[in-house]
């Protein structure tokens, strides 16, 4: 009798070790998940906009002010201007064009989560995006920053 008492003891013993491991590595689990959502997010939204800058009006460019918002103009095939504007949208970073919403990135951080520079006396623009991911109570976020010198005079 007492060595089955004493079997369940340590049993007892290991098994709440085994959930406190378990439980821990769920843990760090779901914070590396939540860190690589917000990674994604971002880079893929820099990687759009910076796309989209490089093939934008750089005279234009040079006009656009510091703000949450981004306007480019892009010449499409025949040369004519199309307007891109970049804003964000209920936490989304959204790109209108044609009057068509496309989602650029999700879980936007926020009035702060996209912020464009205008151009200093170098020519050089900053765009920055952060992205704000939760999973499970765990919450991360991630910042990207990128620039573009432009490249024409007026």
């Amino acid at each position: 009798m007492v060595e089955l008492l004493i079997t369940i003891a340590i049993s007892g013993v290991v098994i709440t070790a085994a959930y406190t491991f378990l439980f821990a590595n769920q843990s760090a689990y779901f914070l590396v998940m939540a860190r690589i959502d917000a990674q994604s997010d971002a880079k893929s939204a820099i990687d759009n906009i910076m796309t989209n800058i490089r093939s934008a009006d750089q005279k234009e460019l040079l006009k656009q002010q510091s703000g949450n918002s981004l306007n480019l103009k892009i010449p499409n095939n025949n040369g004519i201007l199309i307007d891109y504007t970049y804003t964000i949208v209920n936490s989304k970073l959204v790109l209108l064009k044609d009057d068509v919403e496309f989602i650029v990135a999700t879980n936007i951080d926020g009035a702060n989560g996209f912020y464009f520079t205008e151009a200093t006396e170098d020519k050089l623009i900053t765009v920055k995006v952060k992205t704000l991911s939760q999973r499970y109570n765990r919450t991360a976020t991630f910042e990207v920053e990128n620039h573009h010198k432009i490249k024409v005079d007026i």
